[in-house]
């Protein structure tokens, strides 16, 4: 007798094998929706900073080396950012000084007495009045400042204006002063192409502030004109009488001078009384130039930390009224991570400015001074006056500075020969009447 089959019982156990699967499934990705939600509570991540402005591409760290700054990192445990306070003291606020100094008041110790008079003015206002305070004094349009309410913490939108300040400086003066009146920092960002940096801060009455600082794009600042600053090279070697047609240039020319020359101490005494701006030029180890492998000469890259030390207290004691530096060659020194942190401390500490004369591309000294905060800049362009002796109209040299078209510009001439001489008459003239203002160093924010 053949067996029946009962169809409907089969069709169920199959029903509840697809159900039993269905089931599985959507125990599964329950189980993955609900292990990403407790990683993004854990995280703290706020989806709402995401989506920022076009320019932002990918979020970085602003220093590497936390203990050159005084920004902590933004990488840090979240318990351990916010139980950390900012404790460091910044040594260096009176290297950045402002124009129009009284002639009896140093830069230095103006802008001291200005930071601790704001502080001192700052003390006992609300976290709203003291931001709107420090965009005050800083030059920070009202109308250009946004303020919003954003997964439990205020943004602050603080467009400022290229021509004035960077990124960096604004960076500096705003750590500092929030830091003295209390504020605490948690974290600080810098966006892939450098246009914008996010530091937050936890203010004393519990709230967290994220400032976005970037370049206003919208045009409403006045306009500025370009600056321009000039380096002659290698003084040290001058009589008295061979100097004295140097000293009668226009004021602001800069003159940088090797220290251990024939007649260096002369040389910065005569242009000092005269009221120029000097610079002590740091000899330093080259590449492929044997004329300065005296050890008596310069700073070599076998030196140890000690010989360092002594060859610049050499340097500086025979330059006294020196108010920057820059380097002279260098190619080796400026790539070298031991000695040029030694080098730019040094100068720090002796509240003057660097400049890298950028002797070779592959340089580290000018991002190194900037991550240290210390007030420096590199070169824009070299010229050598031979290539603009048949330039009679004036035409290339026009051409080049409108290429170069940067502002502050920092130009450096090499030797304080008869074709220099000349040629500086020349560009003081075309930078003129290309709408360039011709200023000291020490006079660039």
């Amino acid at each position: 007798m053949a067996r029946k089959i009962d169809f409907s019982r089969t069709r169920k156990r199959e029903v509840n094998k697809k159900n039993k699967g269905r089931l599985f499934l959507v125990m599964v990705f329950s189980f993955v929706i609900l292990s990403l939600f407790i990683y993004i509570a854990s995280r703290n991540i706020d989806f709402g900073k995401i989506a920022v402005e076009d320019d932002i591409d990918v979020l970085i760290p602003i220093v590497d080396n936390i203990e050159d700054s005084n920004i902590i990192d933004a990488n840090l445990p979240r318990r351990q950012r916010r139980n950390r306070r900012n404790s460091r003291e910044i040594n260096n606020i009176d290297s950045y000084s402002e124009e129009n100094s009284p002639s009896d008041t140093t830069n230095s110790d103006r802008d001291s007495n200005r930071t601790h008079q704001v502080e001192s003015e700052a003390t006992g206002m609300s976290s709203r009045e003291q931001i709107s305070f420090f965009a005050e004094i800083f030059g920070v349009l009202p109308r250009l400042m946004r303020s919003t309410n954003r997964a439990g913490q205020v943004e602050i939108q603080l467009p400022v204006n290229f021509a004035a300040v960077d990124l960096n400086y604004t960076n500096f003066r705003l750590t500092t002063y929030l830091t003295s009146l209390g504020w605490t920092q948690i974290s600080g960002i810098e966006s892939a192409n450098q246009n914008m940096q996010v530091l937050t801060f936890v203010a004393p009455d519990e709230i967290i502030y994220s400032f976005r600082i970037s370049y206003d794009r919208t045009g409403a600042y006045p306009a500025i004109r370009p600056r321009m600053a000039i380096i002659i090279k290698g003084f040290g070697n001058l009589n008295q009488n061979d100097l004295e047609r140097w000293i009668q240039l226009d004021k602001n020319i800069c003159f940088s001078i090797l220290p251990i020359n024939r007649t260096s101490r002369m040389n910065i005494q005569q242009l000092v009384n005269n009221n120029f701006e000097a610079l002590i030029e740091i000899p330093m180890e080259d590449i492929g130039h044997p004329i300065i492998q005296s050890p008596d000469y310069a700073i070599f890259g076998h030196f140890r930390d000690n010989e360092v030390i002594r060859k610049l207290d050499q340097y500086f004691s025979l330059l006294p009224g020196a108010r920057g530096t820059i380097t002279h060659r260098g190619g080796l020194i400026t790539t070298d991570r031991r000695i040029m942190p030694i080098i730019l401390n040094y100068i720090r500490d002796r509240e003057m400015y660097f400049i890298d004369d950028k002797a070779i591309e592959t340089s580290i000294a000018f991002s190194l001074a900037q991550q240290m905060m210390l007030t420096s800049f590199e070169r824009s362009i070299i010229f050598n006056p031979k290539d603009y002796i048949n330039d009679t109209n004036n035409q290339r040299l026009t051409n080049d500075l409108r290429r170069v078209g940067m502002d502050p510009m920092i130009v450096t001439l090499q030797n304080p020969d008869d074709d220099t001489y000349i040629f500086i008459q020349k560009l003081i003239n075309v930078a003129n009447e290309s709408g360039y203002q011709i200023v000291r160093v020490s006079d660039l924010n």
